[in-house]
């Protein structure tokens, strides 16, 4: 690290490193973006800030009893939600990384309930 005291040395960098060190992967932002070869991004204007892909993947490998469509419901859900209060929104999409997602549906005439990690 430089000498420079800039915030990214002070605080971007630093947590960077620490989450690599606790074993998290690490991709430089631009290289995620639109048109680029490993493109996880859909919007080329960056409005969308949820990487859809990766979302779905964990929501997969955490709840593998979650049937498929559901899956990706909650993807949707969770990547176009919004709240006009930021606050409280930060304290849902809180609530539901800590808590879980919880998720309703109707299979076989059934009502059918998991929290979605």
């Amino acid at each position: 690290m430089s000498d420079n005291i800039t915030e990214k040395n002070l605080t971007a960098q630093s947590l960077i490193d620490w989450l690599k060190a606790e074993g998290y992967e690490y991709v430089h932002g631009p290289a995620l973006g639109f048109g680029q070869p490993n493109a996880e991004r859909e919007d080329a204007e960056f409005r969308d800030v949820v990487l859809k892909g990766r979302l779905l993947g964990a929501i997969r490998r955490l709840n593998p009893q979650l049937p498929a469509k559901q899956a990706e419901e909650v993807t949707n859900d969770i990547a176009s939600y919004h709240n006009p209060d930021l606050v409280l929104g930060n304290k849902e999409v809180y609530g539901w990384i800590v808590d879980g997602y919880k998720k309703s549906w109707r299979e076989s005439g059934e009502e059918k309930t998991e929290i979605v990690k």
